[in-house]
């Protein structure tokens, strides 16, 4: 889970811009 953490985090950053 500790490593999906910033997988899913930087997914997100990307879908925001």
């Amino acid at each position: 889970m500790l490593v999906q953490a910033p997988k899913v985090l930087f997914v997100l950053m990307s879908g925001v811009e």
